[in-house]
């Protein structure tokens, strides 16, 4: 019986083909487009939500007032406050600073020959591999920028220095950055790290222990100390902070004036004054308006506006599917009649009308095509995952896996 109500339907949507047309044509790109606007809205939705402690992240963003006038809105901080809050504030668990050079100046990098202009890098202080979460390929994160110049890169890095075994390679090789600072640092690679995902607020390739800047001029230590350790003047660095689990951080943050205070006493005199707050991790992509931003920002409105789009499509593609049946199913009417005469029964009669909704919406509603993220026999691509489990990338192999990585 199923079977025949299916061929029935076939017949119907042969002998009418303009209608079916339209009818699949529409709900087919109703579903398309509101599947490619949901795409792209969790893809937003999801940015720096490979961090496993990303409810506790914070940055700590720089406010300066003049004579009580705003003149400084930015991302950017002193290099003191980070370490000055893990001090001051038993509710802080860590705190990492980045120090975004390669936005800055004009760096190359070079191993031997080969030679390559890179933006997207960054000094880190040794706490930021355990603050966020960065799976490793090769090398140990927790010690890997412990060490004055001692740098980590990514896997695509690596095969760009070192060839396709790149990351298998790396460790323990020379890594050269030169700036038009005059500033020429030879460092070597302590781990391999897996590329940094698009929607990550951070995007680098390179990191460089933060030691490093400490000791690039062995005769200038303690000058270098002071700009890069203990300076409350010039606002540099991208400074986060990680709260112990139940922190509230409204409570820490009425604390925060009081904080500057004791440490820029000397503001009052010249009508200045500093404020520094605390922006959720989560939050940053969606917060738009601050200054030194590592990347643009989008304003969080426009993502509901586009769900909101999303779901008005979909509901417009159904309605004008209903209408178009309902208008299609008055030719019918004799065929009904029929059916009924002959002894056909009121649920024969509903299955009968649902088999053309099924046989439509199939072709319409086809599956979206799944992206694999296994590793395929001989791939040269480590086998790790960004996620909630991933901490550590299985190497590259040359033979075939096993069993796919668990995500």
């Amino acid at each position: 019986m199923l079977r025949n109500y299916f061929n029935i339907a076939w017949r119907n949507l042969a002998r009418n083909k303009g209608i079916s047309v339209i009818n699949i044509g529409g709900l087919a790109l109703g579903i398309a487009s509101s599947i490619v606007l949901l795409s792209y809205i969790s893809f937003q939705r999801n940015y720096d939500g490979i961090n496993l402690a990303k409810q506790d992240i914070y940055r700590v963003n720089l406010d300066v007032y003049q004579s009580s006038r705003l003149v400084l809105h930015s991302a950017e901080n002193y290099s003191a406050v980070g370490p000055a809050l893990l001090h001051d504030f038993p509710e802080v668990a860590g705190q990492a600073r980045l120090y975004n050079l390669g936005y800055k100046n004009n760096c190359v990098f070079s191993n031997g020959n080969n030679f390559f202009k890179e933006t997207k890098w960054l000094y880190a202080d040794a706490s930021f591999l355990d603050i966020f979460t960065i799976p490793f390929v090769a090398g140990d994160p927790h010690t890997a920028l412990v060490q004055p110049f001692s740098a980590i890169v990514s896997a695509t890095t690596a095969k760009k220095l070192f060839g396709p075994d790149g990351v298998s390679q790396a460790i323990g090789k020379p890594i050269q950055m030169t700036d038009d600072d005059r500033n020429s640092e030879l460092c070597t690679i302590t781990g391999v790290f897996a590329d940094v995902p698009d929607n990550s607020h951070l995007k680098f390739n390179i990191l460089l222990s933060y030691a490093t800047l400490d000791n690039r001029r062995p005769g200038e230590i303690e000058r270098a100390r002071e700009r890069f350790e203990n300076n409350w003047d010039r606002k540099d660095f991208y400074t986060y902070i990680r709260l112990r689990p139940g922190v509230d951080p409204a409570s820490l943050s009425s604390r925060l004036p009081g904080f500057i205070k004791r440490h820029i006493p000397a503001e009052a005199s010249h009508q200045q004054e500093s404020r520094i707050s605390l922006e959720p991790l989560t939050a940053i992509h969606f917060t738009p308006g601050l200054q030194d931003e590592p990347e643009p920002t989008i304003n969080g409105k426009a993502i509901n506006f586009l769900t909101g789009i999303a779901f008005f499509i979909i509901v417009i593609a159904w309605v004008n599917y209903i209408n178009l049946t309902t208008a299609n199913s008055v030719y019918r009417a004799k065929e009904i009649g029929i059916r009924k005469v002959l002894g056909s029964t009121r649920a024969r009669l509903i299955n009968q009308f649902l088999a053309p909704c099924c046989t439509i919406s199939s072709p319409s509603a086809s599956p979206w095509p799944p992206s694999s993220q296994t590793a395929t026999a001989g791939s040269s691509e480590p086998s790790c995952c960004w996620g909630p489990s991933s901490r550590v990338c299985t190497p590259p192999s040359s033979s075939p896996p096993s069993a796919p990585p668990s995500c």
